[in-house]
């Protein structure tokens, strides 16, 4: 059954595909042999990346009749094939950019092939009065590989980090902790401009400033050259960089109600040869809300029962500072170096009040228990690039070397009173824990790439990778004695840990066109050396694994403006140290978590085909997945003999998704857009728990709406809103919950000052309600986040060179050199 989906997909994608007809158009009205190729690359004349997507349509110069077209693939290439000869002008339009029209293009025998190498593509701006105004380009910019959030069109974001960016974006969910899932999943890979993030996860996403970036990534179903870690794929954020010459920089700040401020500047040099970059950023957040919970636990003959209802604090904070230069070394050799450094800082807080009492003993006894929870350190990084680009076009090598080091001090201390039936407490009724963990990673990355095209079409890609990680915890468990005023160690429960992780990759992916397909095939070799060794005990686990990950994709550019594409990929979710360690963690008095040591990777094989078609400025897409999993990493809590809730990790279960996500981008008119996405798919796992079957199944949906409102008088409205439906989990289930964001953003002297104010659910309604249960125990949890939350933000761009650029290339470009800018 788990095949026929497989197999399901591949064959629509191929019927749907196949059948298609490509659009056509190469008949010039004459006799000449059709033997004529032209060929190019559309590029961003600002940021000097791939323009995907624009018109190229070429034209006879005798009667203006047009031969033939194409749109530009996601590396801005174009191709146009079996042309007859004689003189042509090419025509290249893109939304947002200016017109640009190359002149007397001839082919004959002699000269059949033409490559016109690089095309920019200038911005198109228009000035009305005092006023500049640059075309946008839409929020979320739907690849048929990847979905881009352009964030500078969202004004909710303003103030706030990537988290803020991605809760409003189609196939990501946030919680109520800004913790973030991918279709579901919380196993992705977080990378930083295509680099590997020093921290991960939900932890990178958070510590990122929206003001920084330029854009983020989602890629869903990766190929063979990147990682496979992460089940749902990789979120890569792409930082801010200004590509027009001389200093230039933007400088952001913000404030919120209820303590939350935020700022950071980054600052741009740029010559012919060289550009250097330094920045730094700095957080102060505090997060208010509550929650709630009940729970029942079964022991033979009796069953015990605890309410709990308090505050539920957390807050963020950090700074950091990075620098770096490209130096062009010669017209075909780039050197990279960059470092950063900086601190984080995160925190829960907890005042709850417990009522706890029995089937055998109607006598309730009541707590108070305060909770503090902190976690931070500095962590630095150090990455180091070299390019050398060969003669022929797209023939290059690229070498790379990272370092990161992240060391962290988590301390938790609980302190418990009794309380009588009045809420006071009980004098000398103290009891309270103590723990303190102190751990170090170090982590090296190398990594080569190679590639090597044969034809305008065909070309091969291979490389190897090296991931070397290392940490150590040190685990500090303490109780408080009362009678001697005083902590003491618990050595029972403290102990150390040592973590090693040794992964060597090699990959190659071959990519070529027939037929009116576009086909890569890739295959991925990683060999992982994995040791976890309790210190304590002198305990060793060592687990060694030879891994093979394929990767397929087959687009195929039905018409102008219809393109579809299927892919294949697998992917590995691996446990970190925190998921093996064998010794207890004690939450507080009623839950203990503990790890596995014999725990082991999971895996995923992804299949997708999707589709996309334009209508003009809007663009309508549908994306269908299926992805399959099996030796799933499973969360179980189960009851100890003492009552408390025990939380560990096992291999388990197998799941399955299919679902469709659809999503409309409409420009209704140059003062209003709006972006409309739905996600609906059928979840199932199969597994059991302590011989319990819990296998179940869900039909889950979510959806997001975002639309702005602009002004002549540069002012903008922004409102965003977010629904995610129940699910199930091996365990329980999961509520549906919905929120909604507003804001209005005003620009200012020439688009250089820019003022935001913004306003988090505004309804108050973001809740989190959870449901778990076994033959053992029942929780149910509810937790809400703090509500109405106003945020001021202030951002100033310095010497605003992008506009001042953009005014001098107004009008439409008849003719671009070829730019030697990077």
């Amino acid at each position: 059954m788990k095949s026929f989906f497989a197999i399901l997909y591949f064959v629509l994608a191929f019927v749907v595909m196949a059948n298609a007809q490509p659009g056509s158009g190469n008949a010039n009205g004459n006799n000449m042999p059709a033997i004529g190729v032209l060929s190019g690359k559309v590029i961003d004349q600002e940021n000097n990346v791939p323009v995907e997507f624009a018109s190229v349509i070429l034209y006879s110069m005798r009667d203006s009749s047009m031969i033939g077209g194409t749109i530009t693939d996601a590396t801005g290439s174009f191709l146009l094939k079996d042309l007859p000869m004689g003189r042509f002008f090419l025509d290249i339009k893109f939304i947002g950019y200016e017109h640009l029209v190359k002149q007397d293009i001839k082919i004959n025998p002699k000269t059949p092939t033409i490559n016109l190498g690089e095309i920019n593509l200038a911005i198109v701006s228009e000035e009305i009065g005092e006023v500049n105004i640059v075309a946008e380009r839409t929020q979320v910019q739907y690849k048929l590989d990847k979905k881009v959030i352009n964030v500078g069109q969202d004004v909710t974001a303003a103030g706030g980090t990537a988290v803020d960016v991605l809760e409003k974006s189609p196939a990501v969910q946030t919680d109520i902790d800004g913790n973030v899932t991918l279709r579901g999943s919380s196993s992705f890979t977080v990378f930083i401009d295509g680099k590997p993030s020093v921290l991960q996860g939900s932890d990178a996403l958070q510590q990122i400033p929206a003001s920084e970036i330029e854009n983020i990534e989602i890629i869903t179903n990766p190929s063979a050259k990147y990682d496979p870690d992460g089940v749902a794929g990789i979120i890569n954020v792409v930082l801010k960089k200004n590509r027009a010459s001389g200093i230039s920089g933007i400088i952001n700040a913000s404030i919120g109600t209820n303590h939350k401020y935020k700022a950071d500047a980054l600052v741009n040099f740029r010559s012919k040869n060289l550009n250097w970059f330094v920045g730094a950023n700095w957080r102060d957040y505090e997060f208010l809300g509550g929650g709630s919970s009940l729970r029942e636990t079964y022991l033979t003959g009796q069953t015990n029962y605890l309410n709990s209802d308090g505050e539920r604090n957390m807050f963020r904070g950090g700074n950091g500072f990075k620098s770096g230069f490209d130096l062009n070394i010669t017209n075909n050799q780039t050197l990279s170096l960059s470092a950063e450094y900086g601190t984080f800082d995160f925190g829960r807080y907890a005042n709850s009040n417990y009522t706890y009492y029995t089937s055998l003993d109607p006598n309730k006894s009541y707590y108070n228990s305060l909770s503090n929870f902190d976690r931070g350190g500095p962590h630095y990084s150090v990455n180091l690039n070299y390019q050398i680009n060969f003669a022929k076009p797209g023939h290059n090598l690229q070498a790379q070397i990272n370092y990161h080091n992240d060391i962290s001090d988590e301390t938790e201390l609980t302190e418990q009173y009794d309380m009588d039936v009045y809420g006071a407490r009980i004098p000398n009724s103290l009891y309270s824990l103590k723990t303190d963990e102190n751990a170090s990673e170090n982590e090296w990355r190398a990594k080569i790439d190679y590639v090597i095209p044969f034809t305008e079409t065909r070309k091969l890609e291979a490389g190897y990778q090296a991931r070397l990680d290392n940490s150590y915890s040190e685990y500090l468990y303490q109780n408080y004695d009362a009678d001697l005023n005083q902590w003491t160690t618990n050595e029972t429960y403290s102990n150390d840990m040592e973590y090693k992780n040794n992964i060597h990759a090699v990959y190659a992916t071959y990519s070529d066109q027939f037929a009116g397909f576009g086909i890569q095939f890739g295959l991925r070799g990683e060999y992982a050396d994995r040791n976890f060794y309790q210190i304590t005990t002198r305990e060793s686990f060592p687990l060694e694994k030879f891994d093979i990950f394929p990767s397929l994709h087959i687009n195929r550019k039905i018409t102008e403006s219809f393109e579809a594409q299927a892919g294949y990929s697998k992917r590995i979710d691996r446990p970190n140290g925190r998921f093996l360690n064998p010794y207890p963690n004690f939450a507080d008095e009623f839950s203990v978590n503990q790890g596995n040591p014999m725990l082991e990777p999971a895996y995923t094989n992804s299949y997708e085909l999707n589709f996309i078609k334009r209508f003009g400025n809007s663009s309508l897409s549908l994306e269908t997945y299926y992805r399959q999993g099996s030796n799933l990493m499973t969360r179980i809590q189960t009851v100890l003999p003492d009552g408390r809730l025990l939380s560990t990790w096992d291999n388990l279960n197998k799941d399955h998704a299919i679902g469709s996500e659809i999503m409309a981008n409409v420009v209704a008119s140059k003062a209003i857009n709006f972006m409309l996405s739905g996600n609906l798919y059928y979840y199932s796992f199969e597994g059991s728990i302590s011989d319990q079957d819990v296998s179940n199944n869900s039909i889950n949906f979510d959806a997001r709406f975002n639309a702005t409102l602009k002004l002549k008088s540069n002012t903008r409205f922004q409102v965003n809103g977010f629904y995610s439906g129940a699910s199930v989990t091996a365990q329980g289930t999961r509520e549906a919950f919905i929120f909604a964001n507003i804001a209005a953003r005003q620009s200012l002297f020439n688009d250089k000052l820019n003022l935001t104010l913004s306003l988090r659910d505004p309804f108050g309604t973001m809740k989190h309600k959870f449901t778990s249960l076994s033959e053992t125990f029942f929780n149910e949890t509810e937790f809400s986040r703090e509500a109405r939350v106003f945020e001021f933000s202030v951002s100033y761009k310095i010497n605003n060179y992008n506009s001042k650029k953009q005014r001098e290339n107004g009008g439409e470009n008849q003719e671009s050199d070829f730019g030697d800018e990077m």
